[in-house]
């Protein structure tokens, strides 16, 4: 089975991109493939006390959908 994320940006609140990232997921949940939401603030990546590596290790691909194509807090 496949797995993925989709990133959205932390701050949005528009009903307009919370409904797209969940009929993408919808979609790809209807092709077998897993699927978690996650806001870009709350990316492990971004938190140095996380390990990455172990967190999201078997991870195929990511549906970058934030406006904000730099990361960084």
């Amino acid at each position: 089975m496949s797995k993925g994320l989709i990133i959205i940006n932390k701050y949005s609140t528009m009903p307009s991109m919370l409904h797209q990232a969940s009929r993408i997921k919808e979609e790809f949940d209807k092709l077998g493939v897993e699927i978690e939401i996650v806001k870009n603030g709350y990316f492990p990546y971004l938190n140095d006390n996380c390990d990455i590596e172990n967190t999201y290790k078997n991870i195929d691909f990511v549906v970058y959908l934030d406006k904000d194509k730099y990361q960084g807090e």
